[in-house]
């Protein structure tokens, strides 16, 4: 009996500390929002094929990048990205992502919407750990092997990212 106590109350405190990330998370991504609608961080802009010239096999392909972030001369690295949303359009079908990193650097959150399947995908990060996907309304807090794969290129994604971001705004 005193074993599965412990067990129970570790499984307990496992998933309280869980809910407060998740909840910090969508914290830390209400008040970015919030604070990109009343213009108070900086915006990078990027336009990929801006005069929609017919890409070769594709057909119609643009991407608008806005990069959001802000000045922090008390920190090693001047300029922190704190957002960065993605539109699309590759031939048919259009795309919409979201990525929201923390303070230092780390993604935290990343949104994806759809492509001609019409996904819907919201992606909890605490390092380079998926602690959740909640993929078209189903939570899964214990990802399958695919779901860490797709996780795993999302956090790729990121990366990249952050590297256009420094390449830009750091002259070093």
């Amino acid at each position: 009996m005193n074993k599965i106590s412990i067990f129970l109350v570790l499984t307990f405190s496992a998933c309280v500390l869980c809910a407060g990330t998740i909840e910090e998370i969508r914290e830390a991504y209400n008040e970015a929002n919030e604070m990109i609608k009343n213009d108070e961080y900086y915006r990078t802009d990027i336009s990929v094929n801006s005069h929609n010239l017919s890409f070769p096999a594709v057909g119609i392909y643009n991407r608008q990048i806005t990069m959001f972030w802000e000045s922090r001369p008390w920190s090693e690295t001047v300029y922190g990205i704190v957002k960065i949303h993605i539109k699309s359009e590759i031939s048919a079908a259009g795309y919409y992502d979201e990525y929201l990193f923390d303070e230092e650097g780390n993604l935290i959150f990343c949104y994806r919407e759809g492509g001609y399947d019409e996904i819907e995908r919201r992606y909890y990060f605490s390092g380079d750990r998926l602690l959740r996907l909640i993929a078209e309304g189903t939570v899964h807090d214990n990802p399958d092997e695919q779901q860490k794969r797709e996780a795993a290129d999302v956090l790729k994604a990121a990366e990249g990212l952050k590297i256009a971001f420094n390449g830009l705004h750091n002259y070093n």
